[in-house]
């Protein structure tokens, strides 16, 4: 009989390592995969629309164009209370009322809720041919209270978020879709100045101020 050596009964060694190596890699290869494809697919472009001054509950709506063009940006969805867009560095919102009783205090009020209740609003208001306007230097905000079509009043404000040269362009444009005429020279001189990051305590002796 032949004889059997215990060398042909040596067990072999467990391969528990690269068990283990090839699931991490299964593994790092599996969560890899979303990023590489966020990286290689581009990112959509935010969605631009054309800028309207209107509000939630009214189908009214007012174009905005800014040198003869129509304004387009993209919707501001963190707009405070109002309809607003997001124009990049300057930022344009909107609202209507049916019926206001004080003038003055709704372009306060509005001034003030668009802000969370961080500005006081407690500025000069002027009167501008019974339009009225309200800036706020701490914000770089214009906003615009006036009458529209079917008795009712629109607010709307227009801030600069970036020091951006399209402030006064966009400015002008508002208030050309509300009065179909340019913006004032001496209320078109406070937006830049606003825009360039302060405004002077008065604008002029000519305005009427409230």
């Amino acid at each position: 009989m032949r004889a059997v050596t215990a060398s042909r009964y040596q067990l072999k060694p467990r391969r528990t390592f690269s068990y283990i190596a090839i699931i991490v890699a299964f593994f790092t290869v599996l969560m890899g995969v979303p990023w590489a494809l966020m990286l290689a697919i581009p990112q959509a472009q935010t969605e631009r629309e054309p800028v309207v001054l209107s509000s939630a509950s009214h189908d009214i709506e007012i174009p905005v164009t800014v040198g003869g063009e129509q304004l387009r940006c993209a919707s501001n969805f963190e707009a405070m209370l109002m309809f607003g867009y997001d124009c990049g560095d300057v930022l344009v919102e909107s609202i209507i009322h049916d019926q206001v009783a004080d003038r003055e205090r709704t372009l306060r009020r509005m001034m003030s809720a668009s802000s969370a209740g961080f500005v006081e609003a407690d500025g000069e208001v002027i009167n501008v041919g019974g339009t009225l306007v309200l800036f706020d230097d701490l914000t770089h905000r214009i906003g615009i209270l006036t009458e529209i079509d079917g008795g009712r009043t629109m607010y709307a404000q227009v801030q600069d978020v970036g020091a951006s040269d399209r402030f006064l362009p966009i400015t002008d444009g508002v208030w050309r879709a509300l009065h179909d005429e340019p913006l004032p020279a001496e209320l078109a001189a406070a937006v830049e100045e606003l825009g360039a990051g302060s405004l002077s305590e008065s604008l002029s002796e000519s305005w009427e101020f409230l």
